[in-house]
């Protein structure tokens, strides 16, 4: 855990201007797991008995680790890209003059 503070640390200190990009990566690799792929894995271990209940935990857990990507891609890629001006954010290139 502290390794992955550190980690988010140095990536804040990297790309500070971007905090917005920076607050999905945290979401993605700490609040998402928290919720939806740490639950079912417990279960799993804890007190899943039947084949059926297995099974839907593991459903569970793979939808958790698809949302973690989900989150986590698309962020990774838009901090990487260069920001859009003021004027490509503002006007859309189909009414470019």
């Amino acid at each position: 855990c502290a390794f992955l503070i550190l980690i988010l640390w140095v990536v804040d200190l990297l790309g500070g201007v971007s905090f917005d990009h920076f607050l999905s990566i945290c979401s993605a690799l700490a609040c998402i797991p928290l919720a939806l792929v740490y639950p079912p894995l417990l279960h799993y271990h804890a007190c899943a008995g039947s084949k059926w209940m297995k099974l839907f935990d593991g459903i569970l857990f793979v939808m958790g680790v698809g949302a973690v990507v989900y989150v986590l891609v698309p962020s990774i890629i838009q901090w990487l890209n260069k920001p859009p001006t003021m004027h490509e954010a503002c006007i859309p290139s189909r009414y470019e003059y």
